[in-house]
């Protein structure tokens, strides 16, 4: 799905999409999905808080299939129950990781933002170092891109341009901070600046140039 795509729908039809997509495209069944939503939602919304009223049929497999249709319905538009928001983060997170990644992708282009994966292991400084990465490189690639309406960049894009430079610079900043982090933790006590003169500098200009 293009971000063109994702635009064009409701938040309602783009899951509809994915899902339709998955129960399609590979051997995972409506009801096996069912399951697994279900699951997910008894995870991650404390009882108190839970407002769906999944089935308490004593047949394992029907409970399934009920489960399956009720999800079914929150994309009819003939039906009044609509996709419960509730149910939102449960539904995301019983697609597989690549599809689930996917999905995420075309959520955040909807709010006119980068997906960023964030590594395992809890938020810390590097991880926030990361997470500034893909929020600068994303505001640059936006900036840039307005640069580029056109198909070019030339004197009529300046009114833009100091914007879209001061957007580079700051993705240039948390880049450099990101690159220290990995020289001085990574490599040692050893300068980013003479790590980076090292190895980084031939490395770019042999992958530029091609081997000799």
């Amino acid at each position: 799905m293009t971000s063109g795509d994702s635009h064009s729908l409701t938040l309602t039809q783009v899951l509809e999409r994915h899902w339709r997509a998955l129960i399609h495209e590979t051997s995972t069944s409506e009801a096996a999905f069912a399951a697994e939503v279900r699951a997910q939602y008894e995870r991650l919304v404390p009882p108190h808080a839970r407002t769906i009223e999944w089935s308490q049929h004593d047949d394992p497999v029907m409970r399934m299939r009920r489960d399956s249709e009720r999800i079914s319905r929150w994309f009819r538009e003939d039906v009044y129950a609509r996709f419960p928001v509730e149910a939102l983060e449960a539904f995301i997170a019983a697609f597989p990781e690549e599809r689930r990644w996917a999905l995420q992708q075309a959520l955040a282009t909807r709010q006119g933002l980068l997906a960023v994966r964030i590594p395992e292991g809890g938020f810390g400084a590097d991880l926030d170092n990361l997470g500034r990465i893909g929020k600068e490189t994303g505001e640059a690639i936006v900036a840039v891109s307005r640069l580029l309406e056109d198909g070019k960049i030339d004197g009529r894009d300046a009114p833009l341009a100091r914007t879209a430079l001061l957007e580079i610079e700051q993705a240039i900043a948390v880049l450099a901070e990101m690159r220290e982090r990995i020289a001085r933790q990574a490599l040692g006590a050893e300068p980013a600046e003479r790590a980076a003169a090292a190895e980084v500098v031939p490395l770019a200009r042999e992958r530029r140039e091609g081997p000799r």
